[in-house]
């Protein structure tokens, strides 16, 4: 991996983290606003901030990943995901390290949904 892998991935990096940001923000803001004109609309199960941000990370992570393979095909993650054992290996392997994660932060007080009846 050369210097100007590295530089590239970190941008591309910085590049996703403020894109989802924006959009987790301006998803909160639109869910706060429908709170308020629907009050009396509930929902059986909400995803808490804790699970928004987990599952940011996830899109995040793909998005990334959909990144360098276009745009680096040529470096190591670039080559793994061209070809269809790195495809699934990253879908799979993400879905379980984002499950495996939020099993851990719900253990330390952060569940990433509630039930109605929990609140």
């Amino acid at each position: 991996m050369t210097t100007d892998d590295l530089k590239f991935f970190a941008g591309l990096s910085v590049i996703t983290l403020i894109v989802i940001s924006l959009l987790v923000y301006l998803g909160l803001k639109l869910n706060k606003a429908v709170g308020k004109q629907a009050a009396d609309i509930s929902f059986p199960l909400n995803i808490t901030m804790t699970g928004t941000a987990l599952y940011a990370c996830l899109v995040a992570s793909w998005i990334y990943c959909a990144a360098v393979r276009v745009l680096r095909p040529e470096s190591s993650l670039g080559a793994l995901l061209n070809t269809p054992g790195g495809i699934a290996t990253i879908v799979v392997g993400s879905i379980l390290l984002f499950v495996i994660a939020g099993a851990i932060l719900e253990r330390f007080g952060y569940p990433i949904s509630k039930r109605d009846d929990e609140q």
